[in-house]
């Protein structure tokens, strides 16, 4: 009696040891693939609100029925306002007419990416943003846009250290298709928000991630000058 309890004990033992092992395989391979989850998730994500966004010709964007709050973020020194949605909304036309300035390209990194205009933390998860609300892009000014550094190759601004003077950078809206030329990539420190300032009439781009090739983490910047303005194509 006692032999065969002991046995039965020992299967429960091993059942239960067998248990713990798969679960923690389980476990682990889910905190493994999550990041690539997480970038199928948007990559689809922003494959959607580009499709929505060539789908739709006309663009009013209406804050005061999306339940927009006003939050306040620091960058570098500075105090600045960013919007914050109440609400988490589908990817529909409503989503897009709000959140999207346009798409950006750049042929040398494959990236097509849409452009969001709302600094916000669950926005720089899904895309790239725009961070100075009063410039935009063809425009006089300096049109700021930053993204992660993505640790998957190929997402978000992840490639961007390899863009070189001369490499064309693109930006599109419904009015014009907006061709800017490199012209400068450098680091700066956190701190460096200058980097976000207007430079007289001149008409600039400028990209920013983070830097992890400097110690502490600096910002990459990568800056453009518009070469060249075409007419947006009419939508279908």
């Amino acid at each position: 009696m006692k032999e065969k309890l002991k046995k039965l004990l020992e299967i429960k033992r091993n059942r239960i040891i067998t248990f713990i092992a798969v679960f923690l395989i389980i476990a682990g391979l889910c905190i493994a693939l999550r990041p690539w989850y997480i970038a199928w998730h948007f990559a689809n994500t922003q494959k959607k609100m580009i499709a929505t966004w060539n789908a739709t010709s006309e663009f009013v964007e209406d804050t005061g029925s999306a339940g927009w709050q006003i939050s306040v973020s620091v960058i570098g020194d500075e105090y600045v306002e960013v919007w914050e949605e109440d609400t988490g909304p589908s990817i529909d036309i409503n989503y897009v007419i709000n959140h999207m300035d346009g798409i950006l390209t750049i042929d040398r990194i494959r990236l097509n990416v849409p452009i969001i205009n709302k600094y916000t933390i669950k926005n720089l998860n899904i895309s790239i943003c725009s961070i100075v609300a009063a410039n935009h892009m063809g425009q006089a000014g300096n049109y700021v846009l930053a993204g992660h550094k993505s640790r998957i190759r190929g997402r978000h601004f992840n490639r961007l250290l390899e863009l070189r003077l001369g490499d064309l950078i693109v930006a599109e809206n419904k009015e014009a298709k907006y061709t800017y030329k490199v012209t400068e990539v450098f680091s700066v420190t956190p701190l460096d928000t200058w980097v976000m300032e207007n430079d007289g009439d001149k008409k600039l781009i400028t990209l920013i991630t983070c830097d992890y090739t400097t110690n502490p983490i600096g910002r990459l910047i990568v800056r453009g000058e518009l070469i060249e303005t075409e007419p947006a194509e009419a939508s279908d």
